[in-house]
């Protein structure tokens, strides 16, 4: 690397040496200005030093003399090194030249004379007329000296200072690693998770864009500029994984060994925003820490690193982050800058579009762990951390073998944590499972802590707990003091109690607000606390605004099964006798868990009697969309002469889609007319799903048509169709017309109606 600058010194008495290392450390270690020192540091054993001397003055801007006593004299020597270095400057007529003396030092006519002789006058006058600064001595170095000599040197007040910008950088990047290590030690639970993790950690096998993916994490997603998500199951280990990649690179930056990468990482629990401001970020970190950082040096830190943005669970975002503002956000990244975003695959399905792959370099998905992985990791686990026998641990693990839910190995390992083990031997299902953990760890802490609450009292306030995190949008009011006192309000227990709960379940954000150790468990809370109101025959209806994620409905219909589904069925039926006819939202809602009891026909009774004793135009509508899930093909008929005969109908069609798939949207009424400016995306997901599974679902199959019919509406509606969507649709068109049943060429009419639609609206 070229030089900029040349320190020319002797070191009789170590004066002058001591001079060029203060010099040095100015140039080369605060200003990052490589200097040359000729000395020891630049020199390389088996090397030529005097040619490297010579290419070191030939590149450099500046040739710095340190003048001390013994300087000039010491030059009459044999092959003396400093006269050397002087006559090969002296070759450049046009070379910046500046020294520093020592104070002691002064310019005698015995010294001009000598220079004379050896350099001859024309060239010695170079040296001895130079504008030299003075060094009074180490202690007033940094007072004096160095201010005068940087300017001699060309470097003014306004040139940042690098060595605080690398200490800028340390002190930044440590702070991010202390925020994450805070949030992890703010439960104890989660405490506890770290040290297992670390002991009993199993790489997840990836897929990079569809193939395998074997080499180096770090590099791939760590590449200047580059764009990457990960996405898996809930459980998988996509956050394990993004934090133990976070503090590798957090280390590598800290030994310099990612250049100008700074690794910054954020939670997106609840965030309202994706935030891509380099400049407003560091700046609120430097806020915090209470740095007294000049804007000269914070501009160049800016100006000289890029960010690697490590934003983990996506899908965990509040609903006010819709897909707009996350597409408008990733188009704003700086192309210096690079992205590591997770997210759960069933949302990244919804997500991922023609847009977003045009912006994202690297698909990541997480496989799930195969069974052998799983038998291996659980008795290891059992055997060195639970301290069982071989035969112990072993019939504990074929007990759990097959269970869906111990595929996902964050909630394995709570599971074989803090299960007792006369419990592990029982046959358990999901929900069991995630119930048996919850029982289990208020048990131990109870004991632990000498807390008051039972097992059903703590549930009881996790719940409450879960639906607050879920439902309330002002996310800054649920810190733990807030929470605390809400919940011993909503559950008359004692505080105490309910703080050390929250201590080991939650764990704090940057911002002080509470999220679960593990998403999963608020789910599975919220579908609990769903299913135990509606057989205790408590208030539900603040539940059934809301459209739930597909994790809850998936609990939610789990559970029914647990409990019985015909008893469920009899409450949800009662449960509609007590909503408002005009309330469309929440009977839609009802409609839609009652179809997750599998008891398709005792439904469909129930929801063509009242179909034929309303008068309201809406509710029948909502009756009909719901016996295409629960009812059969004449149902389907009817829906579609509706369908065609009223635009009413097929804009409140697209309106109720909008609502049940735009989890987005908690807004959106019953009636809605959609006006053709709301992400219709998660629609059109479903649609796929629906057109690609006919064969596995009977109302997939009936539904076909309808959907069809939908996606030509909502395409006339937005006089627009993007490429992804009409790619799709004509890709399935030798799969539509390999059905050649009557209703299966009702159904190629339809389609053929709408790629007209697509051919007329193609983007």
């Amino acid at each position: 690397m070229r030089s900029e600058y040349f320190i020319c010194f002797r070191g009789d008495a170590d004066l002058g040496g001591a001079i060029g290392a203060e010099l040095y450390r100015t140039l080369n270690d605060r200003y990052q200005k490589n200097t040359y020192f000729s000395s020891q540091r630049n020199r390389t054993f088996g090397t030529n030093y005097r040619k490297e001397e010579e290419r070191a003055i030939d590149e450099c801007d500046t040739f710095i003399i340190v003048l001390t006593d013994g300087f000039i004299e010491g030059l009459t020597r044999e092959n003396d090194e400093v006269l050397y270095e002087l006559k090969t400057v002296l070759c450049y007529p046009d070379k910046h030249i500046t020294a520093v003396a020592h104070k002691n030092f002064n310019w005698t006519a015995e010294r001009k004379s000598t220079l004379d002789m050896l350099l001859g006058k024309d060239r010695a006058e170079r040296i001895y007329y130079i504008d030299y600064v003075t060094y009074e001595g180490a202690r007033s170095y940094a007072d004096y000296t160095e201010k005068v000599f940087l300017k001699s040197v060309g470097i003014n007040e306004d040139t940042p200072i690098i060595s605080e910008i690398k200490e800028l950088k340390e002190k930044l990047i440590a702070y991010e690693v202390e925020n994450l290590k805070k949030a992890h030690a703010s439960s104890t639970l989660f405490m506890k998770m770290d040290t297992i993790i670390k002991d009993f950690y199993i790489e997840p096998k990836l897929t990079l864009n569809g193939m395998p993916y074997f080499d180096n994490l770090a590099e791939l997603v760590g590449e200047h500029g580059k764009q990457s998500i990960i996405a898996g199951e809930s459980g998988s280990g996509k956050s394990t994984l993004m934090y133990r990649l976070f503090l590798d690179l957090a280390s590598k930056a800290q030994n310099g060994e990612l250049g100008n990468q700074i690794p910054l990482f954020k939670s997106l629990n609840g965030a309202k925003e994706l935030n891509f401001d380099y400049a407003q970020i560091i700046g609120e970190m430097v806020e915090k820490l209470s740095l007294q950082v000049d804007k000269q040096t914070l501009e160049a830190f800016l100006n000289n690193t890029s960010p690697i943005y490590m934003y983990d669970a996506l899908d965990e975002k509040s609903t006010e982050l819709n897909s707009t503002l996350i597409t408008e956000s990733l188009r704003s990244i700086d192309k210096k800058a690079t992205l590591i975003l997770t997210m759960r695959q069933s949302f990244f399905k919804g997500f991922y579009s023609e847009e977003i792959s045009s912006i994202v370099d690297n698909v990541l998905m997480v496989k799930p762990f195969p069974e052998s992985s799983i038998v291996k990791y659980s008795v290891n686990f059992l055997i060195k951390a639970r301290g069982l026998s071989d035969e112990e641990a072993n019939t504990i693990v074929e007990k759990i073998k097959g269970q869906k839910i111990f595929s996902k190995i964050l909630v394995l390992t709570y599971y074989l944590a803090t299960s007792d083990f006369d419990d592990m031997e029982d046959a358990l299902c999901v929900t069991g499972a995630l119930g048996n953990i919850i029982n289990s760890i208020i048990k131990r802490e109870r004991d632990k802590k000498m807390i008051a609450l039972t097992p059903a009292e703590g549930t009881l306030a996790l719940k409450s707990l879960s639906w607050l995190l879920y439902s309330t949008r002002r996310k800054k009011l649920l810190t733990r003091d807030k929470l605390q006192e809400k919940i011993a309000t909503e559950t008359y227990l004692n505080e105490r109690d309910i703080r050390a709960l929250l201590d080991i379940f939650t764990m704090e954000n940057e911002s002080g607000t509470l999220t679960f150790i593990h998403e999963m468990f608020k789910e599975y809370l919220i579908a609990r606390d769903f299913v135990d109101r509606i057989l205790e025959g408590k208030e539900v209806g603040h539940m059934l605004d809301r459209t739930f994620n597909k994790e809850i409905n998936a609990f939610i219909t789990d559970l029914f099964e647990e409990e019985g589904a015909d008893e469920i069925c009899d409450c949800l039926m009662e449960l509609y006798e007590d909503v408002e006819e005009t309330d469309y939202v929440k009977v839609l809602s009802l409609f839609n868990h009652m179809h997750r009891l599998n008891r398709f026909k005792r439904v469909a009774r129930f929801v063509r009697r009242i179909s034929e004793e309303t008068d309201d135009v809406a509710m029948r509508i909502l009756c009909l969309h719901s016996l295409l899930a629960c009812g059969d093909e004449s149902d389907e008929q009817k829906y579609y002469d509706e369908f065609m005969s009223d635009e009413r109908f097929a804009l409140l069609n697209c309106g109720m889609a909008l609502r049940y798939y735009n989890d987005d949207r908690t807004d959106i009424e019953i009636p809605y007319y959609d006006d053709g400016e709301l992400s219709w995306r998660k629609c059109f997901i479903s649609y796929k799903a629906h057109l690609l599974n006919e064969n596995k679902l009977k109302h997939y199959y009936r539904i076909r048509r309808i959907n069809i019919l939908s996606a030509k509406k909502f395409i006339e509606i937005r006089r627009e169709c993007d490429s992804e969507v009409a790619e799709f649709y004509s890709s399935v068109e030798p799969m539509l017309k390999r059905d050649d049943s009557e209703f299966g060429k009702l159904v190629l009419e339809a389609y053929y109606q709408l790629m007209e639609t697509i051919k007329k609206y193609k983007v």
